[in-house]
């Protein structure tokens, strides 16, 4: 992410980059694929707001674009647009493409033992951690990113996340991309696209 924080720097905003629970200098040892993580951002954006910025913006891409979608209507309303870039559906839609690629199992039978031992540890439902059933909820425009060739996060199910969220939204499958930094992949066209996007979405609220 530093990568598009110096993008954002230099196109005059100002970023703020956090480490979730459980990651580089963050305590904790657990990882919710987005559950927990929605805590942080939503901390994130408290400290945000009590430092007197009152026009916000989110972007994640994976499991951050998971943590966006799954704080949902709890995202302040200081947030103006959102972003999600390569992003599962739904948990077991990650787990079933991530079991075919690395057992060559679908992810209902690779995961028979797994899935149980994982919601006990972490004290949640597998089902409940579906960015898919809250972006409707979303608050403000949104723009959904994905990948043609993606092969953990299918465009099919990019474009099931993007028909759930409601008006205004946008969407972009990067032609000839798979699970990477989108941004590093195709910079110019980036720019200009999330430019855009987030000049129309402050415009829709002055």
């Amino acid at each position: 992410m530093i990568t598009r924080a110096q993008f954002l720097h230099e196109a005059g905003f100002a970023v703020l980059l956090y480490d979730a629970r459980g990651q580089g200098l963050s305590e904790g040892d657990r990882v919710s694929a987005g559950w927990y993580e929605t805590a942080d951002l939503l901390g994130a954006c408290d400290f945000l707001r009590a430092g007197g910025y009152r026009r916000l913006g989110c972007l994640g891409a994976s499991q951050g674009g998971a943590t966006i979608a799954l704080a949902g209507a709890r995202l302040p309303p200081e947030v103006r647009w959102v972003i999600v870039e390569s992003t599962y559906p739904t948990m077991r839609d990650a787990l079933d493409r991530r079991f075919r690629l690395s057992v060559g199992l679908p992810g209902w039978l690779a995961g028979l033992l797994m899935v149980p031992l994982a919601e006990g540890r972490l004290r949640l439902a597998i089902d409940d951690v579906a960015p898919l059933r809250h972006m409707q909820e979303l608050p403000c425009p949104v723009f959904v990113l994905g990948a043609e060739n993606d092969r953990d996060t299918l465009a099919e199910s990019t474009r099931v996340l993007f028909a759930a969220a409601r008006e205004p939204k946008q969407l972009w499958i990067v032609p000839g991309a798979g699970h990477v930094d989108l941004y590093g992949f195709a910079k110019q066209e980036y720019a200009k696209r999330i430019l855009a996007f987030i000049d129309s979405a402050q415009a829709a609220r002055p």
